[in-house]
């Protein structure tokens, strides 16, 4: 079963790996986590105000 802890080391380890597949293909983005859902383009846009 999973705990909250557990939870968030699984998600921390989720953004450092598509971290470092964007480094390796030469992408300099840093993936952020949002609190709210971003599944799509304007769920992304409302999360950060566009």
């Amino acid at each position: 079963m999973f705990n909250d802890a557990s939870i968030i080391r699984n998600t921390q380890w989720n953004i450092k790996m598509r971290e470092r597949k964007l480094i390796d293909k030469g992408i300099s983005n840093k993936v952020v986590d949002q609190p709210v859902s971003t599944r799509t383009a304007q769920e992304a846009a409302d999360s950060i105000g566009c």
